[in-house]
């Protein structure tokens, strides 16, 4: 699917079944709410572009993002939940504007793999601590980050690609 405008989900609480959101191509700002103890899976068998803002609330139930494919970021990531968000594939950030991370609630940020692909002067700036648990690879654009928002890897964890030009 190809949409172009703001995009606003949000399940009721009594919703029971499995929701998913996978395929799309955003032109615009994506909003997606979990309300209910369903399970909430994006990028399930396919992956979505985001080339817009890309916001996930979490308020009950499981939210998995980048579920078995990457999710494609073009500018912001903004989570917001004490619990229940997991990354479980790739994330990228591509395009050539800035883009940040952010958690507006209280859950660790820890994503098991991470591509900057930043084109032109884009860079993505950290507003909140990211943790890396698989991989972190650079094709282009920096990570910005400042105390206390680090960069953490996590145990095991490797990075590649950097250069003068990414890191």
């Amino acid at each position: 699917n190809s949409i172009t405008g703001t995009v606003n989900i949000s399940d009721d609480a009594t919703n029971t079944g499995l929701h998913y959101f996978r395929g799309n191509l955003v032109n615009g700002n994506t909003t997606i709410t979990s309300n209910s103890a369903a399970q909430f899976r994006e990028s399930y068998t396919s992956s979505n572009t985001y080339n817009g803002n890309a916001s996930f609330v979490r308020n009950a139930g499981q939210v998995f993002l980048s579920y078995d494919h990457s999710m494609i970021l073009n500018q912001n990531l903004t989570v917001n939940s004490a619990a229940g968000i997991t990354f479980s594939d790739s994330v990228i950030f591509r395009g050539s504007s800035n883009g940040i991370i952010q958690q507006l609630g209280t859950q660790p940020i820890i994503m098991p793999k991470i591509l900057i692909e930043k084109s032109g002067s884009g860079n993505v700036t950290l507003n909140d601590s990211v943790s890396v648990s698989t991989k972190l690879t650079f094709n282009g654009g920096n990570i910005i980050s400042s105390a206390p928002d680090y960069l953490k890897f996590l145990d095991n964890s490797k990075n590649s690609g950097s250069s003068a030009t990414s890191h």
